[in-house]
């Protein structure tokens, strides 16, 4: 590799040594070759003096006209794609995904009215944790004059029960 006066790789010099076909670069751009493997096929030339070649060939730089090069492929591959998933669920599956924004796991709307209700039910389990109710005895709370139980209804826990079946069912020491 011939190098400049300062150091530099000689890059016409370079172009001269390597034999740069313009048919087989565009045949490297159309099989979607990257910059690299385009350099390297061409026996290890610098990404420079590729984009120089190009300047030297198209008049334009080696991103211009390999995007000019390549872009007719990409929409025969596409043309083919979309042809094949009329028939292939899983390409049609694949173009859903990546070219319509599909998914296999949706995200559930958005219901404001639920967001609210959820934020409050969150809020008032935050004040129960933060100032819980005092814990009181039986004695406590009908000696205190609390507030009577629904007519009828005693809480016991989670439970709730006619107050009849469980006076009478204390009594009898047993279960009905």
């Amino acid at each position: 590799m011939e190098r400049t006066a300062d150091g530099r790789v000689n890059t016409e010099a370079e172009m001269n040594c390597v034999e740069m076909d313009k048919n087989m670069f565009e045949v490297y751009c159309q099989l979607a070759c990257s910059e690299q493997d385009i350099c390297d096929l061409f026996g290890g030339v610098d990404h420079k003096t590729l984009d120089e070649w190009c300047q030297k060939t198209y008049g334009m730089g080696f991103d211009q006209i390999y995007r000019k090069k390549v872009s007719p492929v990409k929409l025969a591959l596409r043309k083919n794609q979309l042809l094949l998933s009329k028939t292939s669920s899983m390409m049609a599956i694949f173009l859903g995904k990546n070219m319509l924004g599909q998914s296999d796991h949706p995200e559930p709307p958005v219901n404001e009215n639920i967001i609210r209700e959820s934020n409050e039910q969150m809020l008032a389990l935050a004040d129960l944790i933060n100032r819980p109710l005092p814990v009181r005895t039986l004695e406590q709370i009908s000696a205190g004059g609390e507030k009577e139980p629904e007519a009828g209804i005693e809480r016991h826990g989670d439970n709730t029960e006619p107050a009849a079946d469980n006076r009478s069912t204390a009594r009898r020491g047993g279960r009905t």
